[in-house]
C-alpha cells in the first residue's frame, strides 16, 4: 500500500510539473516563461539600430514633434498638413519606427516586422497590455463595442503586461482601402483560432479607420515585399505626439 501511495504521488508530481511548463511555455507562468524564452518575442532576424530610425524619419516627410499634454479635445497625436510622398523603407527601419516610438500609447515593444513575399507581413514583438486602452482609445475604439473591448482587455489579464505577440497577413492597400487576410496570430505562445471568429474583417476595419482617421494620409499605393514596403501617396507634413513618461 505505501508503495502505490508513493507511485500515485509521484505520478501527481509528474502531471503538475508538465502542466507548470506547458503552461509557462505558453506565457502564464512569468519565471517558468523565461526558462524557456516564451517570454519574449520571436526572432524574425531582423537587427536595426536608433540609425534606422532616424533614417526612416528623414524620409517619411512628417516631423515628430512633443505634445506637452492631451490636446483640448482629448487628443494625444494631433496631425497638420499634407505633403506629397513617394518612398521606401526597409524592413530595419519600419521595425526601428515602431519600436523607437515615444508616444506614450504605442502598444508594441521590441518590434520586428518582415516583407517576406508579395504583400506578405510578417510581425513578432511584445504587446504592453497596460497601454492598450489609452490606444484603443485614441484610435476611435476601431468600431469594437466598449463591451467587446473590456472583455478583451480582461482576457489579456491571464498573461503578463508585457506579452509575446506574433502575428502573418496579406496586406493590400491602394487607394486608401486596405484589406487583410490573416494567416497567423499568436498572443504569448498561444495560436488563436481564427476559423472560430472573422478575423480577417476585424483587422480590416481596425486598420481601415485608423488610416480614415489620420487627417493629411493618403495612402494611393502601398506595397510589401522583397524586404521593404514602398509607398506613394501624401502624408500629414507634423505629426505631434504626447510622449511617454
Amino acid at each position: 500500500m505505501k508503495k502505490i501511495l508513493i507511485v500515485f504521488l509521484i505520478l501527481i508530481l509528474l502531471v503538475f510539473l508538465v502542466v507548470v511548463l506547458v503552461l509557462g511555455y505558453l506565457g502564464f507562468f512569468p519565471g517558468v516563461s523565461a526558462l524557456f524564452g516564451s517570454n519574449r518575442p520571436r526572432d524574425l532576424g531582423v537587427k536595426y539600430s536608433q540609425a534606422d530610425y532616424v533614417s526612416y524619419q528623414q524620409r517619411a516627410g512628417s516631423q515628430t514633434v512633443a505634445l506637452a499634454q492631451v490636446s483640448e479635445d482629448g487628443e494625444s497625436l494631433k496631425f497638420l498638413g499634407q505633403q506629397d510622398l513617394t518612398a521606401s523603407f526597409s524592413e530595419a527601419e519600419v521595425s526601428a519606427r515602431i519600436s523607437h516610438s515615444l508616444w506614450r500609447y504605442m502598444p508594441f515593444t521590441n518590434f520586428q516586422i518582415r516583407f517576406p513575399g508579395q504583400n506578405l507581413i510578417e510581425f513578432s514583438g511584445i504587446l504592453a497590455t497596460d497601454r492598450l486602452s489609452g490606444f484603443i482609445s485614441e484610435v476611435g475604439g476601431v468600431e469594437i463595442s466598449q463591451a467587446d473591448i473590456d472583455k478583451g482587455l480582461n482576457y489579456l489579464k491571464i498573461f503578463s503586461k508585457n506579452t509575446p505577440v506574433y502575428a502573418k497577413a496579406e496586406v493590400k492597400v491602394q487607394d486608401n482601402k486596405v484589406d487583410i487576410q490573416m494567416q497567423k496570430l499568436e498572443i504569448g505562445r498561444i495560436p488563436v483560432p481564427l476559423e472560430s471568429w472573422d478575423a480577417s474583417s476585424s483587422f480590416t476595419n481596425a486598420a481601415q479607420e485608423i488610416i480614415d482617421k489620420v487627417p493629411g494620409l493618403n495612402a494611393k499605393s502601398v506595397t510589401f515585399g522583397d524586404g521593404k514596403m514602398s509607398f506613394t501617396g501624401t502624408v500629414p507634413t507634423q505629426i505631434s505626439a504626447l510622449m511617454s513618461n
